[in-house]
């Protein structure tokens, strides 16, 4: 049997290396296809090949949104001939990519894993954990366009219906995917190999530096440079900068000029999922707007920290049935919490700023 994981994230990564390695898929053989549009995408790369863990390792780049005439005909193109579409993203020969795949692991179903699956003629698709999209909704679904603009061009989207889900934990999932929903190997103490495994992938450092403060703040980037985002941005770091010494800013990669707050900042560049296997306890303190990141310890791990979601202070950046869905989905984290009241969503900046004075002044006492 043939397969192969497609990832383009450093969390898909995690997950592919951790079901590959944990099942020791022995009777198959197992490709890797990384998609070099995330931090240190290469360098995790190269240390991927040197662990031998998969038959080949081969890297590609998004294609950029191109428009117009020129970029019309080429996505048309993309859609008839798989082969072209690939020829465009792979970095490495196009000839690495059999005839056949038995199976094709994805998180989402872009450009390029779909071009994969008519390209190699997958008997089988199936799905892992990308976070908090895969818990809610369906990512496998395309729209109507979609489906009939790949139907007149001579391809089934039908093919790419999964077989199943991987998850990190099924207790915790609400997704409307129609097909079973599977656990991933669980990743912990218990299962040192793996553990090293991704210390020496990732260069996980664990100097706990984490334990030295207890709220961490995640921060998201601003990357359409939205002029109120900036703001409400701002108003929050204010709040928080009053509780300085307690908080530390973990940054995104894609942020920058994070050192004129004047706030402890975590430039350690260490992986999250990891962090948290050992450095996060039920006492901390997440805020965020509501990611994937302050999910990661409940259901990699089923360590309790308190969450702070910040969703509704950006009301412009979420529409109403975005709101719907967080809300749908912080009461589901609340029914799996052994402390309910752990999950705090202040619906101003006077609720969130009293939030903040409570949690300090439990610290102090």
């Amino acid at each position: 049997m043939r397969i192969c994981w497609i990832c383009d994230t450093a969390y898909q990564l995690l997950n592919c290396i951790n079901y590959v390695v944990s099942n020791k898929l022995d009777d198959s053989i197992v490709d890797l296809y990384i998609g070099r549009q995330f931090f240190k995408a290469e360098e995790i790369e190269r240390k991927i090949k040197k662990e031998n863990i998969f038959h080949m390792v081969v890297a590609y780049k998004p294609l950029r949104n191109e428009k117009g005439i020129l970029g019309t005909i080429r996505k048309v193109c993309g859609v008839i001939w798989p082969k072209y579409r690939l020829s465009r993203m792979l970095i490495d020969d196009i000839q690495l990519i059999p005839d056949k795949y038995d199976a094709v692991f994805m998180s989402v179903p872009t450009y390029f894993p779909i071009s994969i699956v008519f390209q190699a003629n997958a008997d089988n698709v199936f799905y892992f954990d990308d976070g908090s999209g895969s818990y809610t909704g369906d990512v496998s679904a395309f729209s109507l366009k979609t489906r009939i603009i790949y139907f007149i061009l001579g391809h089934s989207l039908k093919r790419l219906k999964p077989k199943a889900l991987y998850l990190n934990d099924v207790s915790f999932c609400r997704s409307t995917m129609n097909c079973k929903k599977l656990q991933l190997p669980r990743i912990g103490k218990e299962n040192s190999d793996v553990v090293k495994l991704f210390s020496r992938i990732f260069e996980y450092k664990n100097d706990d530096y984490y334990l030295k403060h207890r709220i961490i703040y995640l921060m998201w980037p601003n990357d359409n440079d939205d002029k109120m985002k900036e703001n409400i941005d701002e108003k929050i770091l204010s709040i928080l900068k009053d509780a300085d010494r307690n908080v530390l800013l973990r940054p995104h990669p894609r942020q920058t000029d994070i050192d004129r707050f004047g706030m402890g900042i975590d430039n350690h560049c260490d992986m999250w999922e990891l962090v948290c296997a050992d450095q996060i306890t039920d006492n901390h303190v997440l805020i965020g707007f509501f990611s994937t990141a302050q999910m990661i310890p409940k259901i990699m791990y089923n360590c309790e920290p308190t969450l702070i979601l910040l969703y509704y202070l950006y009301p412009t950046l979420f529409s109403s049935q975005r709101k719907m869905e967080l809300d749908y989905l912080a009461e589901k984290i609340k029914s799996v919490y052994s402390c309910p009241e752990k999950i705090i969503i202040p619906k101003n900046f006077v609720e969130l700023e009293s939030i903040i004075v409570s949690i300090t002044a439990d610290e102090e006492n």
